[in-house]
């Protein structure tokens, strides 16, 4: 359906058109005293002959065409060679459509014009064409069982609702996020949009087209031109410029659906990962539609609630001039206030839930409807899947696809007798373990020069380099690295000739091997497992198996949420001996010797075996240090060590020279413990009790302080570019403000704790009324006159009148300010009250008559 132009607007678009596809365009030109409306010109084909054009609202048949043809038939009389184009709103008869191809001038409706530039059909055909990743889209399109999102907002098929948001003009649910535990399908759920919304869009045009970018293959921050960049690169569609595609995506012409945040974002510090939402939020602000998955906890943190407020840097904490800068600064406070507020704090977000047992049933009847043993054998198994460990137990995991998929991979294997153990139930550590053991079976089978126990080697070793941040796949030769590294005895007793050809031949069989798929794309193109739980698994595997026989652990392995669901399903028993262990390591802590990284797997997993026995978790954490509360030099990750519902209880504990990064010390009750020269980023304090604790010389980042007691805490040794705290702000939309270096610090005195040196504008700035104060001091500053109404009644006075009159009464008392005359309400300020605002005008210290007042009257 074309688009209502009027004559104006029509060749406002054309033009437009060109310019984003490199066209330099003017107009309307007049050439032999007739008025052409555009002429374009390709600024990269400098012989390339002008495009000449005529822009209608019309309905073109003969007559107006007539017009038109001696307009042209003039210009071809100059320039033979000059293409001529008219393009219309509304559409050409079929007389008009042949006498032009006739005479060489071409005619377009907007919309063909506009798909002339829209040149997807790389990608297109690489979805809908013969090509493997149609096999495989179809093949999942033909299977497919519709998951359901179920939440706050209700039960609604995922696949619909989505369908329907895309063709909503809602402006305000421009964005939406999915979000769903592993293995609920979030990733197949936006292949199937992706083959689905492109098999629409190649019969319908006037739908927007989707670009599906998994996020998994960023490693690195990026701002949204470089997200779209790769994804041109990625799909052979570089031909078409960067800015066309950026206004086709503010335009909605292009819905993203971007895949996998959370295993992009744990590779990343707090401040990668808030320039990576930064970027998704400057698209959703020009008007960028999209969908976007994650795992639960990746959309839960300060940090992220937060990201708008990197937009822009506080405007200088001491802001004693009301000039144009500080003014424009202000504004745009208040335009990402407004913006914080209606594209995160009100974002829309929708939970995937697992498949329902009468989904899983149907699903596994239609892949195997002509398999009854096998589907006997995996519905009775899937009937035994459950989680287990002290908060779970008893939740069934057979809803979960990738476990499904995983079953329907080995089925084969499953009908021999006694492959499978007679158990009344399976965790998820039992069921991934047998479907692994069945792959390497499986492949052992095919290629039986390597046994299981070594292809596991080999895997493990793969899981380990594809969690590193850089290493989203392997490819070619990081594949024959590894296995060199990982068989290097068999290697090296090849004979020099024979070793390229043994490794050739190893190569080959390792990149086959059952739980690896290939990605063929033009970035990132090698191998990974075929699923990110697979890793997990495997990495944890790996782990516990390298914990158990103390080797040394000389990497750094990011933990996830699914590698604590495998160790949280061990029985109890094998986690307190787990736990005494780590008891008897504790001692022998180092960087290299995989503690904090264990500590960091297994916390949760402890909590739950404990809890049967009611033993609180700070005894679980006391325990490791046999009582002595020595827990320094440790990299702690991703744990929550207290929360309002369990807080934490001790005294003294010792954190000197460790690492926190998205630590949770929510309501603890932990005075007097020693965060010495440690890093902690993104992680929370907030409501915690922390008095007389030492940070002394630590670095802070995105740390949260809100409603957190700190009376004689020390903060000494701490630079002011080592510090960025969240604070309580009751003028924010949340209720908290992110600050940073001098107003940080000044902070953290305020509220009773010790620090280095920082101008006392920077401690007093936190008083509850030093807005207040704050606005009538500038208000006196920039004019020595003025009426005490204005002052006390109107701006931040507004917030407390009444405490407003009472400075007014103390600025009159100590002589800094008098009544013009008596009874009039104009004050003026006097010769000692301007030796005193001079002092503000020089620097940052607030005069000590200011500061009496506001000590007086504290809240």
């Amino acid at each position: 359906m074309e688009k209502q132009f009027t004559p104006d607007s029509l060749v406002a678009a054309i033009r437009t058109l060109f310019e984003l596809n490199n066209y330099a365009v003017e107009g309307p030109v007049h050439i032999n005293g007739a008025e052409v409306d555009l002429v374009a010109t390709a600024m990269s084909g400098i012989f390339s002959p002008p495009i000449y054009i005529e822009a209608t609202v019309q309905y073109v048949n003969n007559d107006k065409y007539g017009k038109d043809l001696t307009k042209f038939a003039m210009l071809r009389n100059t320039q033979s060679d000059a293409q001529c184009l008219i393009v219309s709103s509304t559409g050409f008869t079929p007389e008009v459509r042949e006498r032009a191809k006739a005479t060489r001038i071409n005619t377009l409706t907007y919309l063909e014009l506009f798909k002339e530039f829209e040149k997807f059909e790389p990608y297109i055909n690489s979805i809908l064409g013969a090509t493997s990743l149609n096999e495989a889209l179809s093949s999942l399109d033909s299977v497919y069982e519709e998951p359901l999102f179920d939440d706050s907002l209700g039960t609604d098929y995922a696949t619909s609702y989505l369908t329907q948001w895309r063709d909503s003009a809602d402006s305000s649910r421009r964005w939406l996020i999915v979000t769903g535990q592993y293995g609920t399908g979030k990733t197949a759920l936006t292949r199937v949009l992706q083959y689905r919304w492109v098999s629409e869009y190649r019969m319908n045009p006037s739908l927007p087209i989707p670009f599906r970018i998994e996020l998994r293959d960023f490693s690195k921050q990026f701002d949204e031109r470089a997200l779209i960049h790769q994804f041109l690169d990625k799909n052979d569609l570089n031909h078409i410029p960067i800015n066309f595609v950026m206004s086709l995506i503010k335009s909605g012409r292009i819905v993203l659906l971007l895949d996998g945040y959370d295993e992009m974002a744990q590779y990343m510090h707090a401040r990668e990962r808030r320039s990576c939402l930064e970027a998704l939020a400057a698209l959703s602000v020009q008007g960028a539609k999209g969908v976007l998955t994650s795992r639960p906890n990746y959309f839960s943190e300060t940090e992220e609630l937060q990201v708008f407020e990197v937009l822009y840097k506080s405007v200088s904490a001491g802001r004693h001039h009301i000039g144009q800068d500080a003014a424009q600064a202000m504004e745009k406070e208040r335009e990402i206030d407004a913006l914080l507020q209606s594209q995160f704090l009100s974002r829309f977000e929708r939970s995937l839930r697992d498949l329902t047992p009468e989904q899983t049933k149907s699903l596994v009847q239609r892949i195997l409807r002509e398999d009854e043993i096998g589907k006997s054998i995996v519905l009775d198994l899937l009937d035994k899947i459950y989680r287990q460990g002290a908060e779970t137990a008893g939740a069934s995991l057979s809803g979960k696809p990738v476990i499904v998929n995983y079953l329907m991979e080995i089925v084969e294997s499953l009908k021999t007798p006694d492959s499978v153990a007679k158990q009344s139930q399976y965790s998820e550590w039992d069921i991934y373990k047998m479907i692994v053991d069945k792959l390497m079976w499986r492949d052992f089978n095919r290629a039986p020069e390597v046994t299981p126990e070594e292809r596991r080697r080999f895997l493990h070793a793969l899981s380990l380099l594809l969690s590193n941040k850089n290493t989203p796949v392997v490819d070619e030769t990081g594949m024959k690295d590894l296995i060199a590294k990982v068989f290097s005895k068999e290697y090296r007793k090849q004979p020099g000739d024979l070793r390229q050809s043994w490794l050739e031949m190893r190569f080959a069989d390792m990149r086959s091997s059952a739980t690896l798929t290939r990605s063929s794309e033009l970035v990132n193109s090698g191998w990974r497992f075929s699923h990110n739980s697979l890793r997990e698994f495997l990495l944890t595997e790996h782990l516990i198996e390298t914990f158990d026989s103390n080797r040394e652990m000389k990497y750094y392995v990011p933990i996830t949420d699914p590698m604590r669901f495998f160790v949280g399903s061990f029985g109890k028993e094998r986690l307190i001996q787990m736990h005494q262990k780590l008891v008897d390591r504790w001692n022998e802590r180092t960087e290299e010797s995989g503690i904090g990284v264990m500590f960091s797997l297994l916390w949760s997993a402890f909590k739950g075996a404990f809890a049967e026995e009611n033993r609180r978790g700070s005894e679980v954490l006391l325990a490791l240090s046999r009582g002595g509360k020595d827990l320094s030099g440790v990299n702690y990750e991703q744990l929550q060590f207290s929360s309002d519902a369990e807080p934490l209880e001790s005294t003294g504990l010792n954190f000197a020279d460790s690492s926190f990064s998205r630590v949770d010390w929510t309501s603890a009750r932990i005075a007097s413990a020693h965060f010495d020269n440690c890093l902690i980023e993104n992680s929370s304090f907030s409501n915690a009790t922390l008095g007389d604790s030492s940070f002394n010389g630590s670095v802070l980042i995105d740390v949260d302080f809100c409603g957190t007691e700190l009376s004689g805490a020390s903060f000494k040794g701490i630079p002011e570019k080592n510090i960025s705290i969240f604070v309580d702000d009751s003028g924010s939309y949340i209720g908290r403000v992110r600050i940073s270096g001098a107003e940080a610090l000044g902070y953290l005195i305020y509220k009773g704790a010790i620090g280095p040196n920082v101008p006392n504008r920077m401690i007093y700035k936190h008083h509850p009324k030093y807005d207040i104060v704050n606005k009538i001091i500038l208000k006196l500053t920039e004019n020595a006159v003025r009426q005490e109404r204005g002052l006390t009644q109107k701006g931040s006075a507004m917030k407390d009148v009444p405490f407003a009159r009472k400075f007014m009464v103390y600025l009159k008392k100590e002589g800094i300010v008098e009544q013009l005359k008596k009874g009039a309400e104009v004050v003026r300020v006097t010769e000692t009250g301007r030796n005193i605002l001079s002092e503000i005008e020089l620097g940052n210290e607030l005069p000590k008559a200011f500061i009496a007042f506001l000590d007086e009257n504290t809240e």
